[in-house]
C-alpha cells in the first residue's frame, strides 16, 4: 500500500462498511483501491491459480499500529460478484460458466449462481475471514491455453493406437508438462484436471485413469467418448507398469555403472579380498535383477503393441465392413451382370442405328452436290476469263485518253501567252510560236 498518505491508509484499514450508506462514493473508492492492490500483487500468490483466503492472508496485510484491514471481506466479495474469483466448491460443481437466470428472478433477488451471494466474513472478531480457497478465473483460463497446446502437440499429433489416448494420471501430468505451468502439485493439478474435464471436455477421468475425448481421434479409433471402460482401466494399469519398470531399470543401470566404476578404481585394489568379492557379487545380483526387469518390460511392451494391433484390426474391420456396404449399395443400384450385358447390347444396337442414319444423310449430301455438273462449272470459268480480258482492254484505252488530255493542256498554255506580246511582229511571233509548239510537242512525245 505504498504511495498512500497516512490519512488515506487509516481510511482503508478501518471498518468502512458504514460508508455504504453514509458516503457511498468513499465506500466505492476504498473498494477500488483495495481491489487494484490485490490484483497487482496477485493476492500474495504470483501466477498461482488459487487464492487462499483466511487468517494467514489477513495477517499478511497487517500494517503496524493500523493492524489488519477491518473490511477486506467487502473487497473479496466484490471480486466474487465480478467473477474474478470463483469459490472452490462452485468451481468443482461446474458452476463457473453457468448462465444467469431471467431478469425477473434476478429482480426478485434470486441468482442462477449460488456464489453470487457469497460472503467471506465469518464473524466480527479480529481474524474474521473464512478459511476458504478461491479460484482466480483469468489465471485458470490462461494456463488452460498452455496445457491444451501441450495436449495437441504431445498427444493428438502422435496418436497411432488406442494406448496413445489413455493414461495413468501421473503419466498425463508428465506428457502435458503440468509442472512447467502449474505451481502446486496437489490443488492446482486437480483444478486443471477439473477444468479440462468439466468445462472444456478435453478429457474424462475415473480414479487414476485419464482418457482423451477428442471426437476426431475417438472416431478414428472407434472407442467410446463418454465413459472409461474396463479395457481403458486395464490399458492405464499396463502403461503404469511399463513406466514403473522403466524407472527401476534406470535405477539398476546406475547401480551397475557405480559398481563397475568402483571396481576399476585404484581404491578397489586396496580392499580385502572378501570386500572385493562382495562388490562383485552385488554387481552380479544387480545384473540378474536387471535381466528379470527387462524380461518383464519386454512382456508388457509386447502386450501394449498387441493392444494397438487389435485396435488397428478393429479399425480395419470397420473400414472393410463399411466398404462392403458401400459396394453393395452401388451394385444394387447398378443391378445384376445380366442386366449390364443387356444394357451394353442395347447401347451397341443404338450405335449401329446411329451409323446407318449418318450414312443415309451423307449419301443425300452427295446427291445434292451432283446437281451442279462439271460442264456448267467449266462454262462459268470461261465466261469469267473473257470478262477479265475485256476489263484489261478498257484499262488500256483509259491510259491513252489520259495522255491526250495532257497534250491539250500544254497547248492551252501556249495560247494564253500570245495576248501579252503585242509589240512583237507577226512574222517573229509566228516563228516563235512555231518553235514553242515544236518544243512542247517534243516534251510531250518524250
Amino acid at each position: 500500500m505504498d504511495g498512500f498518505s497516512e490519512s488515506r491508509l487509516e481510511s482503508l484499514y478501518k471498518d468502512f462498511r458504514p460508508l455504504q450508506e453514509l458516503n457511498h462514493e468513499g465506500y466505492i473508492a476504498n473498494i477500488n483501491s483495495w481491489r487494484k492492490y490485490l490484483i497487482d500483487t496477485d493476492f500474495g500468490n504470483p501466477n498461482g491459480m488459487i487464492f487462499e483466503c483466511g487468517s494467514t492472508f489477513l495477517q499478511s496485510l497487517s500494517r503496524g499500529k493500523l493492524g489488519v484491514p477491518k473490511s477486506i471481506d467487502v473487497v473479496i466479495d466484490s471480486l466474487v460478484q465480478e467473477e474474478y474469483l470463483i469459490p472452490f466448491e462452485s468451481f468443482d460443481n461446474g458452476e463457473m460458466y453457468t448462465e444467469e437466470l431471467p431478469r425477473l428472478f434476478r429482480w426478485l433477488g434470486i441468482s442462477g449462481k449460488s456464489w453470487k451471494r457469497y460472503r467471506s466474513r465469518k464473524n466480527e472478531e479480529r481474524l474474521y475471514l473464512k478459511e476458504v480457497k478461491l479460484i482466480k478465473r483469468s489465471v485458470v483460463e490462461s494456463r488452460y491455453e498452455d496445457i491444451n497446446e501441450e495436449i495437441k502437440k504431445n498427444i493428438l499429433e502422435q496418436v497411432s493406437g488406442i494406448t496413445d489416448i489413455i493414461f495413468p494420471t501421473f503419466e498425463f501430468y508428465e506428457i502435458t508438462n503440468f509442472k512447467k505451468y502449474l505451481k502446486d502439485e496437489q490443488d492446482e493439478f486437480l483444478v486443471m484436471l477439473r477444468y479440462l474435464e468439466v468445462y472444456k471436455h478435453v478429457i474424462i477421468r475415473e480414479g487414476a485413469t485419464i482418457k482423451i475425448v477428442n471426437h476426431q481421434v475417438l472416431a478414428l479409433l472407434n472407442t467410446s467418448p463418454t465413459v472409461i471402460t474396463e479395457n481403458d482401466r486395464s490399458i492405464a494399469e499396463l502403461k503404469a507398469g511399463i513406466i514403473n519398470i522403466n524407472r527401476q531399470v534406470k535405477k539398476i543401470e546406475v547401480d551397475i555403472e557405480g559398481y563397475v566404476k568402483k571396481m576399476h578404481g585404484s581404491a578397489f585394489q586396496s580392499l580385502s579380498r572378501e570386500s572385493q568379492k562382495q562388490y562383485l557379487k552385488a554387481k552380479r545380483l544387480s545384473e540378474l535383477y536387471l535381466t528379470k526387469l527387462l524380461t518383464y518390460l519386454n512382456t508388457l511392451l509386447s502386450l501394449k503393441k498387441q493392444l494397438d494391433v487389435c485396435s488397428t484390426n478393429n479399425l480395419l474391420f470397420n473400414a472393410l465392413n463399411t466398404s462392403k456396404e458401400t459396394l453393395k449399395v452401388m451394385n444394387d443400384y447398378v443391378g445384376s451382370a445380366e442386366k449390364v450385358e443387356e444394357l451394353l447390347k442395347d447401347v451397341e444396337e443404338e450405335k449401329i442405328r446411329a451409323d446407318k442414319i449418318s450414312e443415309v444423310l451423307a449419301s443425300n449430301d452427295e446427291s445434292e452436290e451432283n446437281i451442279i455438273s462439271d460442264e456448267q462449272l467449266e462454262r462459268e470459268l470461261n465466261k469469267m476469263e473473257e470478262d477479265m480480258k475485256e476489263q484489261g482492254v478498257v484499262s488500256t484505252l483509259n491510259g491513252d485518253n489520259a495522255s491526250t488530255e495532257k497534250l491539250s493542256k500544254e497547248l492551252e498554255k501556249l495560247k494564253i501567252s500570245t495576248k501579252d506580246e503585242n509589240k512583237i511582229s507577226t512574222k517573229d511571233d509566228n516563228k516563235i510560236q512555231s518553235e514553242k509548239k515544236e518544243k512542247a510537242l517534243e516534251g510531250v512525245l518524250n
